[in-house]
């Protein structure tokens, strides 16, 4: 169980600069992040900020408190993550199922961009 512990100080030590960074400064966090996403107004990533910072709050407390019953329960989670994001954010990897998804989206418009022009 120590090292499930020592990996939640890994957990806090990104959950909690990123969701404050989220929710006081969400553009420049976001551009720190290296997102070009349109994510509209700065709502939902303020929500996102204000979660992460929850959640790394009560990971501090596990690990203040030494709650060792819920140690199993963070490594679930964690894996529960690992199978709900099953492709790794890769330069260049457009995380949509890349060539089949632009290929399926041209058949669905009637032929593809250079087509259609």
């Amino acid at each position: 169980m120590r090292r499930t512990r020592l990996s939640l100080f890994y957990l806090a030590g990104y959950l909690l600069p990123t969701g404050l960074l989220l929710l006081v400064a969400p553009r420049v966090t976001l551009r720190l992040l290296q997102s070009n996403g349109d994510y509209g107004s700065d709502v939902f990533v303020r929500v996102a900020g204000l979660l992460l910072l929850a959640i790394g709050i009560i990971v501090v407390q596990i690990i203040r408190r030494r709650v060792e019953a819920l140690y199993p329960t963070t490594l679930l989670v964690r894996a529960l993550f690992l199978v709900a994001f099953p492709r790794p954010a890769v330069p260049g990897h457009s995380g949509r199922g890349g060539a089949r998804f632009s290929s399926h989206r041209d058949e669905l418009l009637g032929g593809s961009a250079e087509q259609r022009s």
